[in-house]
């Protein structure tokens, strides 16, 4: 996922990888359901991490996840 949005020629993509996987405990060959919250909320506040340089706002990346869900 990481690869396709933040590319190589664009990105230093490996430390990119590295750093969500850090911070959220999984591993990047991991096949993700991309339906599940406690997967993918961990997921989107480590990429606005590195997206903005500071913490996401948890409360507001679940109220995204639940306009996605509904």
């Amino acid at each position: 996922m990481i690869s396709r949005w933040a590319p190589p020629n664009e990105n230093h993509t490996e430390a990119y990888i590295r750093t969500v996987s850090d911070r959220t405990g999984i591993a990047p060959d991991t096949a993700l359901d991309t339906h599940l919250a406690p997967t993918m909320i961990p997921i989107v506040a480590a990429i606005s991490e590195v997206e903005n340089g500071v913490k996401a706002d948890f409360q507001a990346i679940e109220r995204g996840w639940e306009l996605y869900i509904h």
